[in-house]
């Protein structure tokens, strides 16, 4: 399970955060039908408070690409690279909505 919120940044901008108040900042393209986030570093969150960190200090910059495929599914890929290391991280595959699980809130 990968549990994340997505806030807007302004103009064609967002914020991942994927746990412990780690964000990943994101550029949102459309490109050929698909939509491209590319990112352009992290940002530690405290309360108001956003540190900006440069994406080589941690895992590198983030390329993510989703495309719609038929009524249901959803064709992704996701790479992170980083300057010294190579991929730090990777995966890619097709999701249908039943694999999906709604978010609920109490």
């Amino acid at each position: 399970i990968f549990r994340s919120r997505m806030e807007y940044a302004g103009g064609r901008n967002v914020i991942e955060y994927v746990g412990y108040n780690v964000g990943v900042k994101m550029q949102i393209s459309a490109v050929d039908g698909a939509i491209h986030y590319r990112s352009t570093g992290y940002v530690l969150k405290f309360g108001p408070l956003f540190i900006p960190l440069p994406g080589h200090l941690l895992l590198g910059r983030a390329l993510i690409s989703e495309e719609q495929r038929g009524d249901d599914a959803i064709a992704m890929r996701f790479e992170i690279k980083h300057p010294l290391w190579g991929t730090t991280y990777s995966y890619s595959g097709r999701f249908t909505q039943a694999a999906i699980a709604p978010v609920h809130r109490a």
